[in-house]
């Protein structure tokens, strides 16, 4: 019987293009996934080392055939690749199997250790899991332009169509089935490029085998949700408090969507349904009953510092997350509240997935709007004015936690979206900012100043107040200057709600408070818990 050979005729050449795109379109999707997969459970910081190993098992492919001439022949190769190709289908599946098998072993109640050396490790050992079938395409990819060495324009060609396809298919498969599921779609095209490299290099036992793998793998969704085969859980956030009110062990709910992995959880006493935002991030949907409204304006404290100036009546949230604002803004008597929020998984969930949650009653009881909109692009298109405009707590640990702190909401946090803003409020609107405080606060300080600048503004000091509760800080910027009146009324609600005034334009520069920051990386550095976690 004559050995396939890699040219095996215009009538297969088809099947060699569309087997090698499909390929290559699988790797593509395989590291954007595991992108998504490891910011869910390790720190977020070090979840693009999914695309290193995917550089690491390509380049040990191409060392190998070097290094080990006689076991990759080119003769062989045409035999080879279909085999390493329904390998490669099957490494997909073993790989991350094992890396959720290995999660959930160490982290059965979902809390993992914080230290960066226990993330390291966890992330490593993940890394060497997905290695193989990393190699394994790697080795597909260089046997076939190897035995095809006369087609490798077309190759390339097939390349860049199989790469530009699964970029295009991320968003859609994680909409449309979610990271969980979206790995059997990832194999089920891996192992279809395999039938086609068989095919096309004539080698039927192993077209066969890649055609009941994709059967296989067709059918394994079914399976997943009755026995959670790949079961992506999210962890416990480091956020303080979150442990003591918080039912983590019972998840109401999930919903994968391009931006997020949402896990719904109950509240100890029925005051709001928790919101994980993958690993790092939260909110939370507001029991909307008269008491749990009474009990959440109670309890917060700087939150309430805005509306001690009547300047609230049309209000424009920007990250809504699941309505807290928005309950807010209504008890203080806001009469037009809109608000925005980019994750259309958080607005289903606030408008009515749970009955007695959310804003569902907020909205029937005005004219009360709440759109799953990126906050600029609404800014931009709206032509309406607001009497307030606000940022409430939009959380990114992804870009903190990897020290990429001028990074943290970059599209939202620039001297142009702000001027965006600020060009929605009236005349005598303010725009308010709530984030965490020491340097953070400082560079929001230098963008609204800048903003105002650029506004004709020379001396951004009376439009400026800043108050600090812990780590918490409001920035305060009123179109118009504040009042005299106006800036008492801050300052006496200030003292009423215990928060910390940090900047008021009534202070000279020897009233302000001295910056205790010098002081504590003095402290931290005598102790030996100098770190980049507690510095950002």
């Amino acid at each position: 019987m004559p050995s396939p050979t890699p040219a095996s005729g215009a009538s297969r050449s088809w099947a060699l293009y569309l087997g090698f795109a499909l390929t290559t379109a699988s790797m593509l999707l395989l590291q954007q996934f595991l992108t998504r997969i490891f910011t869910i459970l390790f720190n977020s910081g070090l979840a693009f080392l999914a695309i290193s190993t995917t550089f690491l098992g390509l380049g040990a492919a191409g060392v190998a055939l070097v290094a080990f001439p006689k076991l990759f022949r080119a003769e062989r190769g045409a035999r080879a690749a279909p085999v390493c190709a329904l390998a490669y289908a099957l490494a997909i599946l073993g790989g991350v199997v094992g890396i959720l098998a290995l999660d959930h072993a160490l982290s059965p109640d979902g809390r993992v250790p914080t230290d960066l050396s226990s993330q390291v490790s966890r992330v490593v050992a993940a890394s060497l899991l997905m290695l193989p079938a990393m190699f394994l395409v790697g080795l597909v990819i260089s046997l076939v332009l190897r035995a095809n060495a006369s087609r490798v324009d077309r190759l390339y060609g097939a390349d860049l169509a199989g790469g530009g396809l699964g970029c295009l298919l991320v968003l859609p498969l994680m909409d449309w089935v979610g990271g969980d599921q979206g790995v059997f779609a990832i194999a089920a095209l891996a192992a279809l490029g395999a039938l086609l490299l068989a095919h096309a290099h004539e080698q039927p036992r192993a077209r066969a085998c890649a055609g009941v793998l994709v059967a296989l793998v067709a059918l394994l969704p079914l399976a997943n949700r009755e026995r959670a085969l790949v079961d992506v859980r999210s962890h416990s956030t480091e956020l303080s408090g979150v442990d003591d009110w918080v039912d983590a062990s019972r998840e109401l709910g999930r919903e994968w969507n391009s931006l997020s992995r949402l896990g719904m959880f109950p509240v100890r006493g029925d005051s709001a349904i928790y919101v994980r935002i993958d690993s790092s991030c939260q909110t939370t949907l507001p029991a909307l009953g008269p008491e749990f409204v009474r009990d959440y304006v109670k309890h917060t404290d700087f939150e309430r510092l805005p509306y001690v100036l009547d300047r609230h009546g049309r209000y424009l949230e920007i990250g809504a997350g699941g309505g807290r604002g928005m309950v807010l803004a209504k008890d203080a008597g806001a009469r037009e509240i809109t608000g925005v929020e980019i994750n259309p998984g958080i607005v289903d969930a606030a408008l009515g997935q749970y009955p007695g949650f959310g804003v569902g009653a907020i909205l029937a009881a005005g004219p009360h709007r709440y759109l799953a909109r990126e906050g600029r692009s609404f800014a931009r298109a709206c032509g309406e004015q607001f009497d307030t405009v606000t940022i409430t707590f939009i959380q990114t640990n992804i870009a903190a936690s990897s020290a990429a702190f001028a990074l943290s909401e970059a599209n939202l946090f620039t001297v142009e979206a702000f001027g965006e803003f600020l060009s929605l409020l009236s005349d005598d609107g303010l725009f308010y900012v709530y984030r965490h405080g020491g340097n953070e606060m400082l560079r929001l300080l230098a963008i609204a100043s800048e903003a105002l600048a650029r506004q004709g503004i020379a001396d951004p000091r009376p439009h400026l107040f800043v108050a600090n509760s812990n780590t918490k800080a409001a920035l305060l910027v009123g179109k118009k200057p504040f009042t005299t009146e106006e800036i008492a009324k801050l300052e006496q609600g200030a003292r009423d709600l215990d928060v910390e005034v940090r900047y008021s334009p009534s202070m000279r520069a020897g009233e302000l408070p001295p910056n205790p920051f010098p002081a504590r990386v003095a402290a931290w550095r005598a102790s030996g818990e100098l770190s980049m976690r507690n510095v950002v």
